[in-house]
């Protein structure tokens, strides 16, 4: 009973006025705080990372990815998105310091299979502390960095104040000119300073550009800094929200949209001047869910942590269509999950050691290879372009199977990504593996060995076909432990080890010139 009122008590905290209640988002990055359910850590700061924008071969994430960041001992009041890092704004009470203090972290890419590490290491940035007088009502990103909406007085009567982080100083800016009663809502826009006001029968969106502060113009040094920053504001009438209902807004592509919130679902719509579109409707969402903004992929995450299992969930929605792209756990462990991961270590793990067992064997005594009279063997270099033509047709053709290019099929990302085609590399080592048995059990030879004039031959001399087991041996070195295929190069008699178990060998017609000249009777050793 005590956990199921810990997380009623938590929802409710999330949307009484001054609370932390959405996220934040740059026009890359996004940014959440969410609640955990745990007296400890109450809060979970999280980071979702730039979502692919068109395949998975590009810079970004399959939708879903989210990374922890850090949990904290209280919720912060507020967080803005300013292109890679995180703002998050704290109580005086809660952060044990006489003015609000504000802190922040960068998000930075490692390169390696999504994932992302974050700066400084093991802390927190320390920014300038916002004002401790009036309540603080919200924090969110703008431009040309975060802002803050502060109000002095009560809530009826109270005056409002705009406060911007430029140059390592909190600036005033001029408030828009609101009407007796309204009750402003600061909203994240990378295009400048936005303030929703919701009336009966309109939203009033007031929107401004900020121009930063001079450097030569002396009133950027001073205590409010308001006459260094130019303003204009804006104000464009809009829908209302549906009435009743509790409302986070955002500003996505020069427009608004609003999440609203009914005891059977979450709505998310668009506000246009005269009407409001319904866009989606999303069922199964608890109330504590905090809203994201994800604004490079045109889509809106819903993040909360289901109870029990401590697991963070999402549902990623397009704004554009309603489409929803992502419902599930999140993803925590980057593109490759856990048990993709699992297949992927334990197939290494064979192939490592069939390859130790073959360097570890013992050389077998050195046999004679009988060879036909107008063949001789194969030098590692043509045995090296078949090899290359046969692998260039097996990707093509794994390629065309999943839809992909050759390039994707090698490369890093989509190796990383979520989509079919990552498994295409070892699709086109199996389809490589399959065809090469088959042709060179039956008929000696494959399409790289045709064009180079190269065909596998038994070591006995008789020209008996190879044999599909055979084949299978000798092209399981060569397409599952190409390194070990290579050392061919530095043997004798240029066989691998596939060869030597197979009892193979790889031949090439012996020029005319040196036929006549031969003397080893069809024999090498």
């Amino acid at each position: 009973m005590r956990a199921w009122l810990r997380w009623v008590v938590m929802a409710a905290s999330l949307f009484a006025p001054g609370a932390f209640a959405q996220g934040a988002s740059s026009r890359e990055h996004a940014w959440a705080v969410i609640p955990t359910g745990n007296d400890e850590a109450p809060a979970l700061l999280v980071h979702l990372p730039p979502r692919a924008a068109r395949s998975a071969a590009d810079r970004g994430a399959p939708p879903g990815s989210l990374r922890k960041v850090q949990t904290f001992g209280a919720m912060p009041l507020g967080l803005a998105a300013i292109e890679g890092d995180v703002i998050l704004a704290f109580s005086a009470h809660a952060s044990d310091a006489a003015k609000r203090q504000v802190l922040s972290t960068t998000a930075r890419p490692a390169e390696a299979f999504g994932q992302w590490y974050y700066e400084p290491v093991g802390r927190l940035r320390t920014l300038p502390p916002l004002p401790d007088d009036g309540e603080l009502l919200a924090v969110a990103e703008g431009a040309p960095g975060p802002v803050a909406l502060l109000r002095q007085g009560g809530e009826s009567s109270g005056r409002y104040e705009i406060l911007t982080l430029t140059r390592d100083r909190w600036h005033t800016l001029p408030a828009p000119a609101l009407a007796p009663g309204d009750r402003p809502r600061l909203v994240g826009d990378i295009g400048g300073v936005s303030l929703i006001v919701p009336r009966t029968g309109e939203t009033v969106w007031w929107r401004t550009s900020v121009a930063p502060p001079d450097p030569a113009d002396g009133t950027a040094g001073e205590s409010d800094g308001g006459a260094a920053l130019q303003c204009n504001w804006t104000p464009t009438t809009l829908a209302p929200a549906p009435e009743n209902a509790h409302a986070d807004y955002f500003v996505m592509d020069d427009g608004v949209l609003v999440v609203t919130r009914s005891p059977e679902a979450r709505h998310l719509d668009r506000l246009l001047p005269k009407t409001r579109m319904p866009l989606a409707r999303i069922e199964g969402v608890p109330a504590d869910a905090v809203p994201v903004p994800l604004r490079e992929s045109e889509s809106l995450a819903l993040i909360w942590v289901e109870r029990g299992s401590g697991t963070p969930r999402i549902v990623e929605i397009s704004t554009l269509t309603g489409e929803v792209r992502f419902e599930g756990a999140a993803r925590l462990a980057g593109p490759v999950s856990p048990g993709e991961f699992r297949i992927i270590a334990l197939a290494m793990v064979v192939v490592m050691t069939a390859v130790l067992l073959f360097l570890l064997r013992r050389d077998p005594e050195p046999i004679a290879i009988r060879l036909p009279e107008d063949a001789v063997l194969c030098p590692p270099f043509v045995r090296l372009a078949a090899t290359s033509v046969d692998a260039l047709l097996a990707l093509g053709l794994a390629a065309v199977l999943l839809g992909a290019s050759i390039g994707d099929l090698v490369s890093l990302r989509m190796l990383a990504s979520d989509e079919p085609a990552r498994w295409g590399l070892f699709l086109a080592i199996g389809i490589g593996w399959g065809a090469s048995t088959v042709l060179e059990g039956r008929f000696g030879l494959t399409p790289g060995k045709f064009l180079v004039g190269a065909r596998v031959l038994r070591v006995d001399g008789t020209m008996q076909a190879l044999g599909l087991g055979r084949a299978a041996v000798r092209n399981a070195c060569k397409w599952f432990a190409p390194p070990l295929a290579m050392l061919a190069a530095f043997a004798p008699d240029f066989r691998h080890r596939g060869d030597v178990l197979a009892g193979a060998c790889v031949a090439s017609r012996r020029p005319p010139a040196a036929r006549s000249d031969r003397g080893d009777g069809g024999e090498s050793s």
